[in-house]
């Protein structure tokens, strides 16, 4: 579990075989192990809300049916 005070890394493939490519790192050795191949994970913002599961929709959304001027005849 990663204490309050450490930085989430990963790297894509392990250092070696069977290695890890996740880790818990202080703050003060992030350049060291950045220098080894790892990366900072990006964290999620608490400020940003995620949008609701409902909200996401891949269904086309329809265009109000346009309004032909006052007077006008068909």
């Amino acid at each position: 579990m990663a204490d309050a005070k450490t930085i989430k890394m990963t790297r894509e493939t392990p250092a070696f075989e069977g290695g890890p490519t996740s880790a818990d790192v202080e703050p003060a050795l992030v350049p060291e192990w950045e220098a080894a191949g790892w990366t900072v994970v990006a964290s999620h913002s608490p400020a940003a809300p995620a949008v609701p599961a409902a909200a996401k929709t891949d269904k086309a959304v329809p265009v109000a049916a346009k309004k032909t001027s006052k007077g006008a005849k068909k």
